[in-house]
């Protein structure tokens, strides 16, 4: 694995909704370009982000307030 690639693959998340740094939306296309594992990634990164763009902070809260309450009880 080339450094271009160690450096842009953990960046792909951060790429796939729109957060990442403008001097650094250069380098990444570039290599998406180059590299069909990436954009594979990248694919699955932006349907994932897709799925969440629903949920709603208070959702969000829900659920880990769900998960808490398991948590104590089985504690």
């Amino acid at each position: 694995m080339d450094t271009v690639h160690q450096h842009v693959a953990p960046e792909l998340a951060l790429y796939a909704i729109g957060a990442v740094d403008p001097a650094e939306v250069m380098a990444i296309d570039a290599h998406l370009a180059a590299c069909a594992r990436c954009r594979e990634e990248l694919v699955r990164l932006r349907e994932a982000a897709a799925l969440l763009a629903p949920v709603s902070r208070r959702d969000l809260d829900m659920c880990w307030d769900r998960i808490a309450a398991q948590v104590r009880s089985s504690a």
